[in-house]
């Protein structure tokens, strides 16, 4: 399963693209999507609590 939680977080921080896929392990596509998919319907963290890596799939498909 993707990491969404972990990707969004990173990205918050300041990380490359490049640099997340390396670390959450996934490909630089994945990480792109995800970061863009949040952008487009306004995810960002820090999330609220309680949100789940399966929430997001939900809502970033």
């Amino acid at each position: 399963m993707t990491k969404y939680r972990e990707i969004l977080r990173l990205k918050s921080l300041g990380f490359s693209e490049r640099n997340i896929a390396l670390s959450v392990p996934c490909s630089r596509n994945t990480v792109s999507k995800v970061v863009k998919s949040a952008e487009e319907k306004g995810i960002s963290w820090p999330l609220p609590e309680g949100t789940t890596d399966a929430d997001l799939e939900k809502q970033l498909s």
